[in-house]
Order: C-alpha cells, then sequence, then structure tokens
C-alpha cells in the first residue's frame, strides 16, 4: 500500500491521548501516518513512537493544506 495517511486530532490532550491506539493502528497498516495538530498539542504527539511525523496547524488551514501537498 503507498501514500500516507493524514490525522487531524482533536484539540483536546485527553481526546489526543485516547486516539493513540487508532494512530498505532493505522501505523501496523503499514502506511506512514502525519497527525495535523494545535500548536500547543505537537510536543505531546513527540511520545506517540508509531508516528511517522507531525504538522503544526496554523490559523488558516488552507496555508497548512497547500504545504502537505
Amino acid at each position: 500500500m503507498s501514500g500516507r495517511t493524514l490525522v487531524v486530532v482533536p484539540n483536546w490532550v485527553g481526546d489526543c491521548v485516547m486516539a493513540q491506539p487508532v494512530l498505532s493502528a493505522l501505523a501496523a497498516s503499514g502506511r506512514p501516518v502525519v497527525v495535523l495538530a494545535k500548536r500547543g498539542l505537537v510536543p505531546l504527539f513527540s511520545v506517540f513512537p508509531d508516528l511517522s511525523g507531525t504538522l503544526e496547524r496554523v490559523a488558516d488551514d488552507e496555508a497548512t493544506l497547500s504545504a502537505i501537498r
């Protein structure tokens, strides 16, 4: 399977922590998993071992999406 998976994570710390099993399951499928998170949550995802990367969400989502493409 080619490509990568972008996951836009919730804005709350607890919800992000509870999303960890889902992110791990997605990574187990063999696809690189990248999360898009608000600035304050980006450091949290550095402890998630299965992620391929983290992108910081900016105020203008169009700018963020064009950076991904």
